[in-house]
């Protein structure tokens, strides 16, 4: 009670029975998986923002769907990265960010985004 924090751990299995999928519409088919990634690239160029690091996401398995997180770096200004967030944001895109970080490296920005896509198998 008076710790400072609280660990929980549980040992079992959980079942779901009846999953509702149709509860889900940002969830992307693994077969189109590959061409969410495709369009967002491309919307990038259209910004003129070139993006390191899209072709190898880290997945993470969790049973009925899967994790994608794509870590990606640019050495854009911030008027072409805030042209291409914004073009970004009003896409029908189902990748999220999770997090961006701009540093300043010598002279340039260097931005790294963590994309985020949950994908249905």
């Amino acid at each position: 009670e008076n710790a400072p924090a609280t660990d929980i751990t549980a040992f079992g299995m959980y079942n779901v029975n009846n999953v509702n999928l149709g509860s889900v519409s940002s969830f992307v088919p693994t077969a189109e998986a590959s061409n969410e990634i495709k369009s967002m690239k491309a919307l990038a160029t259209n910004q003129k923002v070139q993006l390191a690091g899209l072709d190898k996401p880290l997945i993470e398995e969790f049973g009925v769907y899967k994790r994608y997180t794509i870590k990606a770096t640019t050495t854009a200004d911030f008027a072409e990265l805030n042209g291409f967030i914004a073009a970004f944001v009003n896409s029908p895109s189902r990748i999220g960010i999770r997090n961006i970080e701009m540093k300043l490296a010598k002279k340039d920005m260097f931005t790294t985004v963590l994309f985020e896509m949950l994908v249905i198998k």
